[in-house]
């Protein structure tokens, strides 16, 4: 599962690297907001789900880590651990386990413009 030590696959290690990593459900939450650019925020319950699609959305695009259990580095999660930890929860009403879970600051940037050329190109509005 996503939580364990994977040896088959080398950790980041995010100190080390120079790069900024943001917890995924602070860049999902920032990724909705660029996106949708509402200023009127909804019912906590529902914005909740919403960040929970937007860390979805982020994670088509982008690579999604978790903390390896040492704590010393990050892991990037394959696509069936993606699949536990963001949509089954979702499929099954549980809550999202966002927690621990972390994005690369330029990735999530370049995934968000990815995402707004996308809408735009679908004639997506905000109204």
């Amino acid at each position: 599962m996503a939580g364990e030590e994977h040896s088959s696959r080398a950790a980041v290690a995010a100190e080390r690297s120079g790069e900024e990593f943001l917890p995924l459900e602070l860049a999902a939450a920032l990724a909705y907001d660029r996106l949708t650019e509402i200023r009127r925020e909804p019912p906590a319950e529902q914005l909740a789900e919403l960040i929970h699609f937007a860390a979805i959305a982020l994670s088509t695009i982008a690579p999604i880590y978790m903390a390896t259990s040492a704590g010393a580095g990050l892991l990037v999660l394959s696509f069936k651990e993606i699949e536990e930890l963001l949509y089954r929860p979702l499929k099954s009403g549980a809550p999202s386990p966002l927690h621990g879970l972390r994005i690369r600051k330029t990735d999530m940037e370049s995934a968000v413009e990815t995402l707004k050329l996308a809408k735009n190109a679908y004639g997506i509005s905000n109204e």
